[in-house]
């Protein structure tokens, strides 16, 4: 690499084929790099991923919790804490929906415009998948209403929304920013 000239100096001279091998080598380094960079990106996600999965299954299972418990419950003093658990239910599956639409941002949430009986509209946050049932549940709590969820009724385009039937919204055809309409039930329906 280095040659002597006549005056006794060194002159140091660098060959293609050795720039070629440095930069070859340097090429090796940065592709690992990046590979390892990669990795710990994927298992990065994968961590966020599994953290996320088991929350909400510890919600999902609470709801669960919540709901056999109000199936157990007694008569006497049950209406009360049945009005405890059923808020306690749509505060649980609020943070389903906010936690459903931070891992996936809202392709799993329906905004849905909820006009009440004095035609004040009301925005509502609910996942694709919930129940009519569960709707029920939000729209009470959103607008404070006190009748029975029986007592309710919410139509969807001159449809009504049957409560107690174990239905879908998907059964209903309810698209994103869709309107619901919601009204008090007659005694005898």
């Amino acid at each position: 690499m280095a040659k002597r000239k006549p005056g006794g100096l060194d002159e140091v001279v660098v060959t293609m084929s050795t720039v070629r091998e440095l930069l070859d080598n340097q090429k090796k380094e940065f592709t690992g790099l990046m590979e390892l960079q990669e990795r710990n990106f994927k298992s990065f996600i994968e961590t966020v991923t599994v953290t996320t999965n088991r929350r909400l299954d510890d919600l999902i299972r609470e709801v669960q919790d919540v709901k056999g418990s109000l199936q157990h419950s007694e008569i006497g003093g049950a209406k009360i804490a049945f009005q405890q658990q059923e808020e306690r239910i749509t505060g649980i599956e609020s943070k389903i929906a906010q936690l459903r639409s931070n891992t996936d941002k809202n392709s799993h949430i329906l905004r849905l415009f909820v006009i009440g009986q004095d035609e004040k509209t009301t925005t509502l946050m609910i996942c694709k998948d919930a129940t009519v049932d569960q709707l029920f549940r939000r729209v009470r709590h959103a607008q404070g209403n006190k009748l029975p969820l029986t007592m309710m009724r919410i139509f969807y385009r001159a449809r009504q929304l049957q409560y107690g039937c174990g239905v879908y919204l998907s059964d209903y055809h309810v698209p994103n920013e869709s309107s619901l309409e919601v009204f008090p039930g007659q005694v005898g329906e």
